[in-house]
């Protein structure tokens, strides 16, 4: 695992993202459009929390939350302000190691 952080004082501003290796170029012919539909899915809901219980708690506090497929990874990130890092990190890791999908 890699950490990569970008401090910026700035703004008040928090994102955190989580990427893996994956995506259009690790698909075959017989999986291909897989990884764009997991990253739909992904935000449909988790085990503790409905699509719209996770859309009204990031949405309460300014935040996004959003996945991503790409042609070498697809990724799920959370966009906060700085006092609501808990409220991200813990929406980001229900939806990465609770989803329903």
């Amino acid at each position: 695992m890699r950490l990569l952080v970008r401090e910026d004082h700035r703004l008040p501003l928090v994102g955190i993202g989580a990427v893996f290796r994956g995506g259009l170029l690790a698909e075959t012919p017989q999986d291909n459009g897989i990884t764009r539909l997991m990253a739909k899915v992904l935000l449909k809901g988790t085990k503790t929390r409905a699509a719209e219980q996770i859309a009204n708690e990031i949405e309460a506090v300014g935040g996004s939350i959003s996945s991503d497929p790409g042609n070498n990874s697809f990724s799920v990130s959370v966009d906060v302000m700085k006092p609501d890092v808990k409220l991200g990190l813990d929406l980001l890791s229900d939806v990465l190691l609770n989803a329903t999908f």
